[in-house]
């Protein structure tokens, strides 16, 4: 199969590909909160429908696809802030024209900051050796599912409600209960106050 090979069939294709159902969903787990001693793999599942200008999916196959992330809808593909490429042994499996794989699988995302605009924009470069076409426009951007929603809170709190170890912060409220309980049950001192590791105050247990 040629499809590839043609440049008006590319420009074809590309524009048919950009307005199919290019859709990246974040139904996989990003994992955007990580215990120090447990580093998972982000990774993000992404589905697409590649079909010929007529509107048929092109052949079964394994196909050289490009991802990269942006935090701009337009600028030169050198902007991208990650990129990775399913080539060789890692091509892209399409069935009946559907492309599914895992953003992530060959370049992580870990070092991705998430928490902003991204868009992802997607090149095909054909079953054979790589011949990329161009990415294809609009670039897509990239949503989340209700569940990562939740992720965005701890316990149904914003960050701003809460308090840091490694960095200033202030307790404030209007309030008629305590503003702050300290219950030591143990054997140990109730509160250590201290500056430069030198002790100026301590609250013992009795």
């Amino acid at each position: 199969m040629h499809l590839w090979r043609n440049t008006i069939l590319l420009r074809r294709v590309r524009a048919i590909v950009a307005g199919s159902v290019l859709v990246a969903l974040f139904v996989g787990d990003l994992q955007t909160v990580f215990a120090q001693s447990f580093a998972s793999p982000r990774t993000v599942n992404y589905q697409a429908k590649l079909t010929t200008p007529a509107g048929v999916a092109v052949a079964d196959g394994n196909y050289n696809v490009w991802f990269r992330l942006y935090v701009a809808p337009v600028s030169a593909t050198t902007t991208n802030i990650w990129e990775e490429q399913y080539v060789g042994a890692s091509k892209v499996a399409v069935t009946n024209g559907l492309l599914s794989t895992m953003l992530g699988s060959v370049t992580s995302l870990a070092g991705v900051n998430f928490n902003q605009p991204l868009y992802l924009g997607v090149e095909i470069g054909g079953s054979t050796t790589p011949a990329w076409d161009g990415e294809m426009t609009p670039r897509k951007v990239l949503g989340s599912v209700p569940s990562a929603f939740v992720s965005d809170t701890l316990d149904g709190l914003d960050s701003t409600q809460l308090i840091r170890s490694d960095a200033t912060g202030t307790i404030a409220a209007s309030s008629a209960q305590t503003l702050l309980t300290l219950n030591q049950q143990g054997s140990g001192n109730i509160f250590d106050l201290k500056a430069n590791n030198i002790t100026l105050a301590t609250f013992l247990s009795n």
